[in-house]
């Protein structure tokens, strides 16, 4: 016996249909307020997905950790790091200084929700994450306690900016951004600056110019900053 179809055909149509599409449409139709709910959704429907990847990615990043300690997590980071960051690294250096900020601007914007600022003074422009939507994140919801019990690095080292029981998942931004990038091209990219505290905001520095960036960027992570570094962003 033939059960009653739940979903008609133009149901199963739309929810196949990507979101961008259907807030097109209702642009395009003059349903204005159809638009602005579509947006909303997809706001809804994106940014849980990003959170839910992240934790688990921060489950694989503690089991490696726990189960054989600290080398063994940088090595994971560096071989993901060389494998997925380099191209990207070797595409984003090449742009120009305006292009760059726009790029992560763009990033964050999905990564922290509604968490971002932007400042500018003479010698750079800051992206401030509050509330980062990884790290800090995982933090405040206290995903590093019961039930899920995801683990920080508890020695201060290259990985972790120096800084003692730094999230797992956070290892990745001295990597990919810090320790890796110097190695590639010389420089952080860009310069992360950690909170002062836990799930307190971070601060990522774009300097005009990049031979000004401050030693501490390097030596926080086991690094010196080259001798007479005069570069310039563009």
């Amino acid at each position: 016996m033939s059960q009653q179809k739940v979903f008609s055909r133009e149901e199963l149509e739309e929810m196949a249909t990507p979101l961008v599409e259907r807030i097109a449409a209702a642009i395009d139709g003059g349903e204005y307020e159809k638009a602005k709910a579509l947006s909303r959704q997809l706001e809804q429907e994106c940014v849980p997905m990003i959170y839910t990847f992240e934790d688990f990615v921060t489950a694989l990043l503690s089991y490696i950790y726990e189960n054989q300690g600290d080398e063994a997590l940088q090595d994971s980071l560096r071989y993901a790091a060389n494998a997925v960051m380099k191209p990207m690294h070797e595409t984003l250096v090449g742009l120009g200084f305006r292009e760059k900020v726009e790029v992560f601007a763009g990033f964050f914007r999905a990564h922290t929700g509604r968490g971002l600022s932007i400042e500018e003074d003479d010698e750079k422009v800051t992206l401030i994450l509050d509330l980062c939507g990884s790290g800090g994140r995982m933090v405040r919801e206290g995903h590093f306690g019961p039930p899920r019990n995801l683990l920080k690095v508890k020695k201060g080292q290259e990985i972790t900016f120096g800084e003692e029981d730094f999230p797992s998942y956070c290892c990745h931004c001295a990597v990919f951004h810090h320790i890796m990038p110097i190695e590639w091209s010389g420089k952080p990219f860009p310069p992360i600056e950690v909170g002062s505290g836990p799930g307190s905001p971070c601060k990522w520095h774009f300097f005009k110019d990049s031979g000004k960036i401050p030693e501490r960027f390097f030596e926080q992570v086991g690094k010196s900053k080259p001798f007479g570094d005069s570069s310039r962003e563009g």
